[in-house]
């Protein structure tokens, strides 16, 4: 089969075409688009309705998916896992873009990867211990960033604390709300108590990104949180 050739100011078949003709190619391009688009999924819908299976692959791809930072220490690796397999429902279903940096690629500059990670990020969690707060890194690059953003943009900051540590002696963390609900830590539950708050704090993050949060302030609370948000220590 021969294959056409385009030179550079043609216009493209879908354009001067159309989509109509099943026959023509722009009929084609936009068949493969919405396959692309549509991850290849439902196709027996594209068999039966060709025109909303289009329209499905259009809403998919207006649907920008929110992009998440997760800020912590690298003493606290394993606490950030334990809460990405939580989110990673949120991102299977489309609506958030989970980053950490296992993304820098080796030979990146991981300063940059992750200063453009916080500048496009509408979600923000901190796992916050004695090692996060004590951090010249943490403290000096990256809370700075999220804190002008969650004044001067409404970015969402969730402070969750993952580990004792006098998080209320810190004067901006003090004037959060934080998780788990009054002050308690994630380390100081057995596992079904852990994922309990896991699985609050990935709810606290879908209410964020769908907007559908009971109260959101950009003042001294950051999220208001439900009442029923399981407390862990104290």
């Amino acid at each position: 089969m021969a294959f056409p050739n385009f030179s550079f100011g043609e216009k493209l078949p879908v354009l001067e075409q159309g989509t109509i003709d099943p026959a023509g190619l722009g009929y084609a391009y936009e068949t493969l688009a919405a396959l692309i688009a549509n991850n290849l999924e439902s196709v027996e819908l594209l068999q039966g309705d060709r025109g909303g299976y289009i329209r499905l692959a259009s809403k998919r791809r207006s649907k920008s998916k929110t992009k998440s930072y997760i800020s912590y220490h690298h003493k606290d690796e394993e606490w950030k896992d334990h809460l990405l397999t939580h989110l990673r429902v949120l991102q299977k279903r489309g609506i958030i873009d989970l980053w950490d940096d296992h993304r820098i690629r080796p030979g990146h500059n991981w300063y940059v990867a992750i200063k453009k990670a916080l500048d496009s990020a509408s979600v923000a969690l901190l796992l916050v211990s004695a090692d996060f707060l004590a951090s010249e890194f943490l403290l000096n690059e990256e809370i700075p960033n999220l804190l002008s953003r969650r004044k001067n943009e409404g970015l969402h900051v969730i402070p969750v604390i993952v580990r004792p540590c006098v998080w209320r002696e810190v004067e901006w963390l003090a004037r959060m709300q934080v998780l788990p609900k009054d002050g308690g830590f994630l380390s100081n539950g057995d596992k079904n108590q852990i994922d309990s708050a896991l699985a609050e704090i990935a709810t606290e993050v879908a209410k964020a990104v769908s907007g559908q949060e009971d109260s959101e302030r950009h003042g001294d609370e950051v999220i208001e949180l439900s009442n029923d948000t399981q407390s862990i220590g104290g």
